[in-house]
């Protein structure tokens, strides 16, 4: 699917109430709203749905340029389908933290994000929205095996995240290679999961509007990030045909601002289409045309020249 026809599939965006907060891009409220989706005896009602749509949820090494594809689920690591089966239906005594301190030192102290404890298994949860993957993996791996170490349960390493991240480190493939253990789980493709499970009931609980807005708000993610990969490549195209633009990355998906001699041309992509828009003393705002996203780069830029 290409780009253009994947947000002409996606809704158009709708404000939550992450995002009035402005919590949406920060990892810690995320997180701990997760945390009450994952405690199966929480008043949502869910039970292990959550947990269970985890463990069934495809995983990417995290090289993901030697290893850009995988067929694996968490589950599946090292597990026969008699053992996913036996983990399925037993689990029990679940406990789940946030910012779990992997030492007493304040100094030298790293926060797990997510920590899942059951009977048969440990989940360690890297959450990772907005920023490269530079995180002291190394630091958790430890002390999750100093944790567990008379234990026999089976423990997995996951980096949670809304796209494939590459490691932004000096030694690259030194951090890949100490690392292995930990995967990469996107996030669509565990909500997906969790939607084809959801309990037809759930709409009429009062959890269901925190659940919701979770969702909405993961989804008005990718739409944003899908409107700037295309409005950065117009930009990109602009640029080579000596038109002084410039992308501006900010809500909504960001825009892009040619400034002429009386106004600014600003274009943005709003409801499955391109917007175009003069503003006049950077306050007067006079949308003049509306364009298919289907138009071509050099439709895009006859308007541009002729607005």
């Amino acid at each position: 699917m290409t780009l253009i026809e994947s947000l002409k599939k996606l809704p158009e965006l709708q404000k939550t109430y992450l995002e009035i907060l402005e919590v949406h891009d920060k990892e810690v409220p995320i997180a701990n709203l997760l945390a009450f989706f994952f405690r199966n005896k929480e008043v949502h009602g869910l039970g292990d749905l959550f947990i269970k749509s985890l463990l069934k949820t495809k995983i990417y090494e995290l090289d993901i340029k030697k290893y850009p594809y995988s067929t694996d689920t968490l589950i599946s690591q090292g597990n026969t389908e008699k053992e996913q089966q036996l983990m399925f239906n037993s689990i029990s005594n679940v406990k789940v933290e946030t910012e779990v301190k992997t030492s007493k030192d304040k100094d030298n102290n790293k926060r797990i994000d997510i920590l899942i404890d059951t009977d048969k298994f440990v989940i360690c949860i890297e959450f990772k929205i907005n920023h490269k993957l530079n995180n002291p993996l190394e630091t958790y791996k430890h002390h999750i095996a100093k944790t567990y170490k008379d234990s026999d349960k089976q423990i997995f390493y996951i980096v949670l995240t809304p796209s494939k991240k590459v490691a932004y480190v000096s030694n690259t493939e030194s951090y890949l290679e100490k690392n292995k253990i930990f995967k990469q789980m996107i996030i669509g493709h565990f909500i997906k999961n969790i939607q084809n499970e959801l309990p037809s009931n759930f709409k009429e609980s009062e959890s269901f509007k925190y659940y919701n807005d979770f969702i909405q708000t993961i989804q008005n993610r990718e739409i944003r990030y899908k409107r700037s990969l295309l409005l950065e490549r117009i930009n990109s195209f602009l640029i080579k045909n000596r038109i002084k633009s410039k992308y501006h990355n900010e809500n909504k998906g960001g825009f892009i601002q040619i400034d002429k001699i009386n106004y600014s041309l600003k274009i943005r992509i709003k409801n499955k289409e391109f917007q175009f828009e003069t503003w006049i003393k950077k306050k007067e705002k006079i949308i003049k045309r509306h364009l298919n996203l289907d138009t071509s780069l050099e439709e895009i830029l006859r308007n541009v020249n002729n607005l």
